[in-house]
């Protein structure tokens, strides 16, 4: 999916500047979350996480009914687990669908936007509904706006038919029931499915951002009785989607009891408490900076130089164009103060085995002295794992050195103010 997406719009783009630009934000948000789960699916597979989980839970198994207390009380907890996990996977090409439909296409985000609301006014009580519209109108312009700084056309109609298609494929336990309610019948899958794009994009006004922001918008009286068939199209998916929420709420509590009592019982198996989950706190990391081996024969150093960007430049690869003073000053060694002696350049991606996450991009790294030495960026593709099990011989995250920051200010954007400021 997310590679299709990324076809389509860097195709388009490839036609119109403006709209490459338009599209950027949405291909390389596309691309960071496929290369997250491609080097997910790569590191399940090469350490054999799965089965190494297995043996793991086939000993706790054996553990909880080696006792006759355990067994009295967690004597049905794996199986518990595997019960519910079933549910989940019963239902999982309907929620994933559910959930990328407006991550994929701005028209279905911004109708589902105007109908969530007009759900919310509909339940103010009467004589509050014009004070609500006015003062919260001017937040779902903003949204809207939003949306629409990254909306095509043609675009959203290939990504929609595409997600239509998919739909219509659906095991018969998982299909979607607003998409097979729609479809007409009497043309072959391909032909309804366009048809039925087509017919909906064609009678709605959202797709003119000038209607939508300065008519549509305009007052609670022309917001309200605007309608169309897109519309009702989103509320038959919304609809099913709280319905879908509902389930998965009700599993979600299941699930909290269980794990909880996965994890008690498991920390007596190891006889060894578990840190918590750090998600969503204040984290500190620590680690050193370090070098590893991705693959046989293959050492990857713990810090790459400007040699290397003019390497990848020169490949032609328009996502490793640079600035060309870049070049010109690497070539005459105007490395300033900032060059790392035992390579003769200056330094500008450092690894680590620190374990960072979600949320850890753009945090400070800092020496054993508190003085900052760069500026984390993400985790190597090899470790996106580490959501699963980490490893100090796989494990890295990758930092900018803030040499080449500040060299970059000093040498590219005549910045030098700045570093003065700062005492350097």
């Amino acid at each position: 999916l997310y590679s299709f997406q990324n076809k389509v719009m860097e195709e388009a783009g490839k036609k119109d500047k403006a709209l490459e630009i338009k599209l950027a934000t949405r291909i390389k948000r596309n691309a960071n979350t496929l290369k997250n789960y491609q080097g997910k699916l790569k590191g399940l597979s090469s350490l054999q996480l799965v089965a190494q989980k297995k043996q793991e839970d086939a000993a706790l198994a054996q553990f909880i009914n080696s006792n006759v207390a355990l067994k009295q009380k967690y004597g049905s907890l794996m199986l518990d687990i595997d019960k519910l996990y079933n549910q989940v996977y019963s239902d999982a090409y309907q929620d994933m669908w559910l959930g990328q439909i407006y991550a994929s296409t701005s028209l279905m985000n911004i109708a589902r936007q105007i109908n969530n609301f007009k759900r919310t006014m509909a339940a103010q009580p009467a004589a509050s509904r014009l004070v609500f519209y006015t003062d919260n109108i001017g937040k779902l312009e903003q949204s809207l706006k939003n949306l629409y700084n990254s909306y095509d056309l043609n675009v959203d109609k290939t990504i929609l038919k595409r997600m239509v298609s998919y739909a219509s494929a659906f095991p018969q336990n998982q299909r979607i029931k607003a998409v097979d309610e729609q479809l007409s019948k009497g043309f072959d899958k391909k032909e309804q499915v366009n048809n039925f794009v087509e017919s909906r994009v064609q009678y709605t006004k959202l797709k003119d951002q000038d209607y939508t922001l300065n008519k549509l918008l305009k007052s609670q009286k022309t917001f309200n009785e605007y309608n169309d068939p897109l519309l009702n199209f989103e509320k038959e998916i919304s609809d099913e989607a709280a319905q879908l929420k509902e389930e998965k709420d009700r599993r979600n509590g299941l699930l909290n009891k269980l794990m909880g009592d996965y994890v008690a019982v498991k920390e007596k198996f190891l006889k060894k408490d578990f840190i918590p989950d750090a998600n969503s706190t204040l984290r500190l990391t620590y680690g050193y900076v370090r070098g590893y081996s991705p693959a046989d024969a293959l050492y990857m150093k713990p810090f790459t130089s400007i040699k290397g960007i003019i390497e990848k430049g020169s490949t032609g690869n328009p996502e490793y164009a640079y600035p060309p003073q870049i070049k010109d000053l690497w070539l005459a060694k105007d490395f300033g103060i900032f060059a790392k002696k035992d390579i003769n350049d200056v330094p500008v991606g450092l690894l680590y085995d620190m374990d960072t996450t979600g949320g850890n991009s753009g945090s400070p790294i800092m020496d054993a002295n508190g003085e900052l030495i760069g500026v984390n960026f993400d985790r190597a593709y090899g470790a996106t794992i580490n959501d699963y099990a980490w490893n100090p011989d796989y494990s890295r995250s990758i930092g900018v050195d803030i040499r080449f920051v500040l060299w970059a200010a000093s040498k590219i954007d005549k910045a030098d103010f700045l570093l003065k400021e700062m005492g350097i």
